[in-house]
């Protein structure tokens, strides 16, 4: 009986000599030619095909939960303010824009009180009353009261409020006439709804975020090296229910492109989620974010056989779990932020078995299988904000450690024609756990709600693996107009000129001169 070594193919040959009545036989040789298939999983672009798609999932999941929680820092409300998030930032007063800001390109400031010349003022009588002689004074007689002096402005507010008519749009533009003989055109705007704006504390925000990365596993043992680029997209909407609870919904697709060694073989992902996220303040300086999503992944593989000279095709599908929650501490000092947070990620990614084809008995069956990820992050971030003539620029920093405490389980597969034969498997990778990520970009805060968002990330593991990611978001707040205020600790450091555009203007007509 001739046994073959383990995973030994090729020509064999080995000598005998034969003995019988007859005596024995002269030396013969016996060639052997063993013919089978090797262990796939010794192939360097089988393991790398296996762990291209784990980490494709893993990448999808990441850039996920990174533009969501980006979209949920930009939620954070400082102490005491009012307006749309950010640092040291509040909303724009409700007159801002619309006709007053169509009106002139300059701010008149001061309060909306009538302008009286002095011949048109009530001259005080003695006895600190009015002088019901003068123009701007009448005289009001009641039973058993002694003579009162009541001005014009206390008759036409009476009446107007014996009318109901004081809440009632441009009914203070009337009164105003009668009483000043003057308009105010800001109000006469306002009456018309051209500058109403919604509340912020039930605000409707609209954005979207792209992530684009890139970077290169090297060989390791038995599995190929690599090099991937990967996007990413979402788009979201989300509310403000009060100044501590902002929640929201949004949609992603990603993909990602892998090439494995240097024959073409390449491995092709496709994903899109679902996911909901919320924001909360329990202190002005505190903040639990959390976001939990659902994904569909789409895998296309291109494999190239060297024993056929041929490529094997595959396609695979699965679902993803994801989700991620943070806490952190965000320290303002005047227009300077630094926050440092805790952050805990998972993914739980479940793949559909699927079989080759285009190879002949080379092509391979991937069984079912199941990812787990789970990441802890300890982060800083740091901002400040600073006034341009176009909006604010908003410089961040951000550094993470992030530490991985659970990695995918095993891949097993097998040779299509042989499904219920002997099973191969790929261990989770091993190796270290730990990698560091360096961020730095810019938020450019434009008018009409108007954000966008640049950022460029290195992340790198304490291995042999770096990632580059560039990230562009941009936002909009469709109940916002003009820029937001810059608040300040000292209100010598403001801005000396209101943001908001407001028109006031007036005629006097005097008919006792």
């Amino acid at each position: 009986t001739y046994t073959p070594v383990n995973n030994y193919f090729g020509t064999d040959s080995f000598t005998f000599v034969g003995t019988g009545q007859g005596g024995t036989s002269p030396q013969g040789t016996v060639t052997v030619t063993v013919t089978g298939r090797p262990d796939p999983m010794q192939d360097p672009v089988v393991a790398r095909v296996l762990s291209a798609q784990t980490e494709a999932a893993q990448r999808f999941a990441g850039a996920q939960i990174a533009n969501f929680q980006r979209r949920m820092e930009s939620l954070h409300r400082p102490p005491g303010v009012a307006g749309p998030g950010g640092i040291g930032l509040q909303g724009p007063a409700p007159a801002a824009g619309g006709f007053a800001a169509a009106a002139t390109g300059h701010a008149i400031t001061g309060a909306s009180q009538p302008v009286v010349p002095p011949q048109l003022a009530p001259t005080p009588a003695a006895g600190g009353g009015i002088d019901p002689r003068t123009p701007g004074g009448i005289t009001s007689l009641a039973a058993n009261h002694a003579p009162a002096v009541a001005t014009e402005s206390d008759v036409i507010n009476a009446l107007g409020a014996g009318l109901g008519i004081q809440s009632m749009p441009l009914a203070q533009s009337v009164l105003s006439l009668v009483r000043n003989r003057s308009v105010n055109l800001a109000g006469v705007g306002s009456g018309l709804g051209l500058n109403a704006t919604t509340p912020n504390a039930t605000s409707t925000n609209y954005w979207i975020e792209g992530v684009a990365s890139f970077g290169t596993r090297d060989a390791s043992g038995t599995i190929s090296g690599s090099e991937f680029s990967s996007d990413g997209i979402t788009v979201g909407m989300d509310r403000r229910y009060s100044e501590t609870l902002a929640l929201g919904m949004g949609l992603g697709y990603a993909r990602d492109k892998t090439l494995i060694g240097n024959d073409g073989s390449v491995n092709r992902s496709k994903g899109y989620s679902l996911a909901v996220y919320g924001s909360y303040q329990p202190q002005p300086d505190t903040y639990i974010d959390a976001m939990l999503g659902v994904a569909s992944l789409d895998f296309t593989t291109r494999r190239f056989v060297a024993p056929v000279n041929d490529f094997a095709i595959g396609r695979r599908s699965g679902t993803q779990w994801f989700g991620s929650i943070t806490g952190g501490y965000e320290y303002r000092n005047g227009h300077t932020l630094l926050s440092p947070y805790g952050r805990l990620d998972f993914a739980v990614d479940r793949l559909g078995s699927s079989t080759e084809h285009g190879a002949g008995a080379y092509a391979l069956t991937y069984f079912s299988q199941t990812n787990t990820s789970l990441q802890g992050v300890l982060g800083l971030r740091a901002e400040s904000i600073h006034d341009t003539r176009f909006g604010y620029v908003v410089p961040r920093l951000r550094a993470e450690y992030r530490h991985e405490f659970r990695r995918a389980g095993q891949a097993f597969i097998a040779y299509a024609d042989q499904v219920g034969g002997a099973r191969f498997a790929q261990a989770p990778a091993g190796g270290p756990r730990d990698s560091i990520a360096l961020g730095l970009g810019s938020d450019f805060i434009l008018r009409d709600g108007l954000t966008l968002s640049v950022e460029y990330q290195l992340s790198h593991s304490f291995s042999n693996a770096s990632t580059h990611a560039l990230r562009l978001r941009l936002s909009k707040d469709f109940d916002v107009r003009g820029l937001p205020r810059l608040t300040s600790l000292d209100p010598e450091a403001a801005h000396d000129e209101p943001i908001n555009v407001q028109l006031e203007a007036g005629a006097v007509y005097d008919d006792n001169v």
